[in-house]
């Protein structure tokens, strides 16, 4: 095993390192050493990775710094040497060669989102930057060919079930994990192979928790992407935003979790790959419990770590249980005019009460081939036309059948200004014998002008609605039938509503 804590003293680098430090994990070394991290691979073969060999770790740390440096090309700088000199280990000087190390330019612990999180500096607007900068490289990112041997579902599926093999059958969530995916197979091979042909099984990051981004000159930049196993990075973009959603939620923050997959989806715009989130989260517990039972075999002789790697488990194992156990969802829609509050209101209730969020804005948009964030260019003639706005809100019926079948509390953000707009989507959750809710959002007039001119100026939302379209939509909107009264919450939107105590109603009038 390489004597590493030889690096820790000021001579073995060029550079000014004073009082270097050793940071260990299961699979690493990270020497921070003044400016810069070096990042050592352990000599180690694990059922998931090969470092036992001096070339083996050299060709990793050169594709390491490859990868990387698509995402964070500030921080990843190449390859050092690790070598032997009479004073011990060196970085990059006269010597004979011990082993290879990735050099990247250092930048402080407390700027981490995972530190962030721990020191409550973590902030909504940090969330939302996290997911646009994630959505983006997700979109950035090469495709896996259909032909090609990654994100078949043969390898999907292989995946957790090598997780489930290396955890065993002692804990309880581990073996109805293992029921649940021999129950669910023939399905998710269907669903797994018709994501591969849809183009959403890409080269991400692989690794995309919270330990693993960082805000670096107020720009969030992930890092320490997954080098070793190919077919651990050419994965569905769901698999991968599902990591940092895990992530956020088992540390007991799931409102910043869903806010993080709301935003996320919104600039994605896979709401299909809903139906895959489930399988993923628990995949992700799963590879996280693979972590920790290693780091437990590696027997860590502080007695505090291995209580702390203990209680991670068992709140991965609690995470595989609560997801096989999902309870009834609810829907809700959203009724009202334009600027009247109704996509502020979902987004703060799909945090609040981890739902879905389906915006009719965003999706006619995306259906007629724009991007909905891209304010350059006027709307075509012809994407408010009835007939285009029939398929709009067919299209929302459809993605929230597909929502509320894989199990999900799903809001439907839309004006659904008239009973026969509201009465298909009631229609689903009667099918289904699930709760529905409608949320009327109202304002003053004036006040709902007030924000039309004051969005319009601003040029950031994607609702093309302007104070023509106001006053049409005054003229044809229409209140509860007799059969929706038991349906209807009103809401006034003027100061906006607390999103809390509005989950709480919401709760109480859906699952009373």
């Amino acid at each position: 095993m390489l004597p590493v804590r030889e690096l820790l003293r000021s001579a073995a680098f060029t550079h000014e390192a004073s009082d270097p430090v050793l940071v260990e994990t299961h699979i690493s070394w990270v020497v921070l050493a003044g400016d810069y991290a070096y990042k050592i691979k352990k000599p180690v073969r694990l059922p998931f990775l090969d470092y036992s060999t001096l070339d083996a770790r050299k060709r990793f740390c050169e594709e390491e710094v490859r990868l990387n440096r698509r995402l964070a090309p500030e921080l990843y700088e190449g390859v050092s040497r690790i070598v032997t000199t009479a004073g011990g280990l060196a970085m990059d000087q006269a010597g004979d060669l011990a082993d290879y190390a990735v050099r990247m330019r250092r930048f402080g612990s407390d700027q981490r989102l995972d530190r962030r999180l721990a020191d409550n500096t973590l902030s909504a607007s940090d969330i939302d930057a996290c997911a646009r900068r994630i959505a983006a490289m997700h979109e950035d990112a090469p495709r896996a060919g259909p032909d090609g041997p990654y994100g078949t579902p043969e390898v999907v599926l292989g995946v957790v079930r090598d997780c489930i093999d290396a955890l065993g059958d002692g804990a309880v969530a581990v073996r109805e994990a293992r029921r649940w995916l021999e129950d669910r197979e023939p399905d998710l091979t269907g669903c797994f192979a018709a994501r591969l042909a849809g183009g959403w099984v890409r080269e991400c990051h692989g690794d995309l928790h919270l330990a693993n981004l960082a805000c670096v000159d107020e720009k969030i930049v992930p890092f320490d992407a997954i080098e070793f196993d190919p077919a651990l990075r050419w994965i569905d973009i769901q698999a991968d935003a599902a990591f940092l959603l895990m992530d956020l939620w088992s540390r007991e923050h799931p409102g910043l979790a869903w806010r993080f997959y709301d935003t996320w989806l919104a600039r994605t715009g896979d709401y299909d790959g809903v139906a895959m989130l489930r399988y993923y989260l628990i995949y992700r517990h799963l590879v996280r419990a693979k972590v920790d039972r290693i780091r437990l075999d590696q027997a860590p002789a502080d007695p505090e770590e291995r209580r702390q790697v203990a209680r991670r488990l068992a709140i991965h194992f609690g995470g595989i249980r609560d997801l096989l156990r999902p309870g009834r969802p609810g829907l809700v829609l959203t009724h009202g005019l334009s600027a009247s509050g109704k996509s502020t209101l979902a987004k703060g209730l799909a945090a609040e009460m981890q739902m879905i969020r389906l915006r009719a804005d965003l999706l006619r948009k995306r259906m007629a081939g724009m991007d909905p964030f891209d304010h350059d260019s006027g709307p075509p003639a012809g994407l408010y036309a009835p007939g285009f706005t029939d398929r709009v809100y067919a299209e929302l019926a459809r993605l929230t059948a597909l929502s509320l079948d894989a199990g999900w509390n799903t809001i439907v953000d839309a004006t659904f200004l008239t009973p026969e707009r509201r009465e298909p989507l009631y229609a689903l959750a009667r099918q289904r014998g699930l709760p529905a809710l409608c949320l009327h959002c109202r304002a003053p007039e004036s006040e709902l002008r007030r924000r039309i001119v004051a969005r319009r100026r601003a040029g950031v939302d994607p609702s093309d609605a302007d104070l023509v379209v106001l006053t049409d939509q005054m003229a044809r909107i229409r209140g509860p039938t007799p059969a929706e009264r038991d349906l209807w919450l009103d809401v006034d939107t003027t100061a906006a509503p607390e999103p809390g105590a509005l989950a709480m109603q919401v709760r109480r009038r859906l699952w009373a």
